[in-house]
């Protein structure tokens, strides 16, 4: 089910999105040339949509959207983004496949080509962290997304092995209190997993000590339901293999018949 509600000068997020969240089979908006600024509560209305157009609107960041895990497609061309850190969290969205931002002021900061390159390295430091050390480029560009209609060409994946996201992004770690201005009470957590207490010894008449082991903060807990998700979930990404497979295979004929 898609729903196309461009060019209407919307400009108010509880307006555009009133009643929205009870339609479940909703999965393409189309909001192109409207007057949005800020999604921050979108994804509580539109959870499971997987298409976006936010083409030509006033939008200068992307938070909320990067919670809007179903989508496979967004578009955000003709808007007012002029930072890279504005949109860091798009990365996050694990399938997403289409990706467009041209048109904005970002792009007119600096090289375009530059800046194609930083923001595929945004999707990189999030997808292709555990790639194998023999992994050629083609497996980098399958888990990068379609920019502006194009794929990450050999010189940006080659120019993304000299960047790193904390050249990209300013690190968030450097906006925090610096370890020592924290609260001194902190230190005397302990954070391992034994608790010890000293119980009566009825057969010794003395005191005995029991250590008994806690949980660690790095349990992991198994959501009900994740089977079906990550079935789902790997259908998607199977799904965005074969679409960029299928791109490739077509410039591979092009060139053979010499176009």
């Amino acid at each position: 089910m898609s729903l196309n509600l461009s060019q209407n000068e919307l400009f108010k997020t509880k307006t555009v999105f009133a009643g929205l969240s009870s339609l479940p089979l909703l999965s393409s908006i189309n909001l192109s040339y409207n007057r949005l600024s800020s999604l921050d509560d979108i994804f509580m209305h539109i959870g499971n949509v997987t298409e976006l157009i936010l083409t030509g609107n006033e939008i200068s960041s992307t938070r909320g959207l990067d919670r809007l895990f179903s989508l496979e497609r967004l578009s955000l061309d003709e808007n007012n983004i002029n930072n890279l850190a504005n949109i860091a969290g798009i990365a996050k969205i694990p399938f997403l496949m289409n990706f467009d931002l041209k048109g904005n002021p970002y792009f007119e900061t600096d090289d375009p080509s530059s800046c194609r390159t930083k923001v595929f390295n945004l999707f990189r430091e999030v997808r292709c962290s555990n790639l194998p050390k023999n992994a050629t480029f083609r497996d980098m560009q399958r888990l990068l997304p379609i920019l502006d209609n194009e794929l990450a060409t050999k010189d940006e994946l080659v120019a993304l092995k000299d960047l790193t996201f904390r050249q990209t992004v300013i690190s968030v770690d450097s906006m925090l209190p610096a370890a020592s201005e924290k609260n001194t009470d902190s230190k005397n957590i302990d954070d391992s997993s034994e608790i010890s207490v000293n119980m009566p010894d009825s057969g010794s008449g003395g005191i005995k000590r029991i250590v008994k082991s806690s949980p660690t903060k790095a349990a992991h807990f198994r959501m009900a339901g994740s089977a079906s998700l990550e079935n789902k979930a790997g259908k998607r990404l199977e799904r965005f293999h074969c679409h960029v497979d299928s791109l490739f295979e077509g410039k591979d004929r092009k060139r053979r018949v010499g176009i």
